[in-house]
C-alpha cells in the first residue's frame, strides 16, 4: 500500500460511514490527477518524498475529513451570541450572590478575611464551572435543534439602536439583575443574613418595615422587571422612561412613609440598656435617615431626568412628521 492509500485510508476513518465511499473516490480521483500532472511536468514518476510532500500540501486527513462533516463545533456562530448574553447574565447573578453573601459574613460574623476569601473563592470557582457547563450543554441542545433560525428569520431594521444611543452594557443590566434578585430573595426570606453578634448585642429592624413590606417587595418586582427589559429590549426607551418615573414616584411615596416613622433600627442588647447601646442605635439610625434623604433626592433627580428624555423624544418625532 502506497502513500496515497495509506492517505485516502485515514482520511475514510474520520468520513461519515453513509457517504465515506463516494467522498474517498472523490478525492482519490482528484489527487491521482495530482500526481499524474506533477510526473507529466517531470517526465518521470514522483518519489516517495515528492509524494508525501503532495499530500502535506493538500491537506491532513482529519481537516480534509473535516470538510465533509456537519456539526463541528459545540456553540455556532449564529447561536453564539445568545449563548455569551446569557451565560454573562448567568454569571453576573450567581457571582453577585456569592460575593454578596460572602461580604455580609464577613461583616456581621466573627470570622477570619482569609478564610473567608478562601470559601468565596472555592464557592465561585464551583459555581462558575457548574453554570459554563450547564448553559453550554443547553446551547449546544439548541444548536443541534436549529433555534436560531426562526429567531434570526423575524429580525427587524426598526429595532437596531439609534447612533445617538448609548447602550447599556450587558454586563451593567446583567449586575443591576443579579443584584436585585439577591435583594429581592433576602426581602422575602429565601436567603438568610448572618445576626449581629456579640455581647448579647443584636441589630433589628423596626416595626415600620413590616408595615411597609409589600409596597417595597412589588417595587423591587417592578424594578427587577424594568432591569430585564432594558436587557432584552434595548430599544423600548419610552416604556423604559414611562416605568422608571413610575418606580421613582413610588419609591419616593414610600421613602416618605418610611422616613416618618423616625426610628427604623432597633439594638437591642440582652446584658443591659446601657448608654453605648442607645449611642449605637441613634448612630445607625442618623446614617439611615441621612441615606433616606439622598434616596429621595436621587429619585426626583431620575424622574425628571427621564421624563425630559420623554418630552425630547416625543417633540423630536412631531417634528419628524412635520418636515
Amino acid at each position: 500500500m502506497d502513500l496515497l492509500d495509506r492517505y485516502l485510508a485515514a482520511i475514510r476513518r474520520n468520513l461519515p460511514r453513509d457517504r465515506a465511499d463516494d467522498i474517498v473516490d472523490e478525492l482519490a480521483d482528484e489527487l491521482e490527477s495530482r500526481r499524474e500532472e506533477r510526473e507529466h511536468d517531470l517526465g518521470r514518476p514522483l518519489t516517495p518524498d515528492e509524494t508525501s510532500a503532495m499530500l502535506r500540501s493538500f491537506g491532513h486527513p482529519l481537516t480534509i475529513a473535516a470538510r465533509y462533516r456537519s456539526h463541528q463545533y459545540l456553540i455556532g456562530p449564529q447561536v453564539f451570541p445568545f449563548y455569551q448574553l446569557v451565560m454573562k447574565v448567568v454569571l453576573a447573578i450567581g457571582g453577585a450572590l456569592l460575593i454578596a453573601a460572602a461580604g455580609i459574613g464577613l461583616l456581621l460574623q466573627d470570622r477570619d478575611l482569609l478564610q473567608t476569601l478562601l470559601q468565596m473563592a472555592g464557592d465561585l470557582w464551583l459555581f462558575f464551572l457548574a453554570a459554563m457547563a450547564i448553559v453550554t450543554f443547553i446551547f449546544a441542545m439548541l444548536e443541534r435543534q436549529g433555534f436560531p433560525a426562526d429567531h434570526l428569520a423575524r429580525w427587524r431594521p426598526e429595532q437596531l439602536p439609534d447612533l445617538t444611543d448609548r447602550p447599556q452594557s450587558h454586563w451593567e443590566s446583567a449586575l443591576e439583575i443579579g443584584f436585585g434578585i439577591a435583594f429581592l430573595l433576602w426581602w422575602i426570606g429565601a436567603v438568610t443574613l448572618p445576626s449581629f453578634g456579640g455581647n448579647g448585642m443584636r441589630i433589628a429592624a423596626a416595626p415600620v418595615w413590616d408595615a411597609f413590606f409589600h409596597p417595597i417587595l412589588a417595587l423591587m418586582i417592578v424594578q427587577l422587571a424594568l432591569n430585564v427589559m432594558k436587557l432584552v429590549r434595548p430599544r423600548w426607551k419610552t416604556a423604559q422612561s414611562l416605568l422608571t418615573i413610575v418606580t421613582s414616584a413610588a419609591t419616593l411615596v414610600i421613602v416618605a412613609g418610611v422616613y416618618r416613622a423616625g426610628k427604623w433600627i432597633i439594638v437591642e442588647d440582652g446584658a443591659s440598656n446601657s448608654a453605648a447601646t442607645a449611642e449605637i442605635e441613634a448612630s445607625v439610625n442618623l446614617a439611615l435617615e441621612i441615606a433616606l434623604a439622598v434616596v429621595a433626592v436621587l429619585m426626583i433627580l431620575q424622574a425628571l431626568g427621564e421624563l425630559w428624555k420623554l418630552v425630547r423624544t416625543t417633540g423630536g418625532r412631531t417634528a419628524a412628521r412635520r418636515i
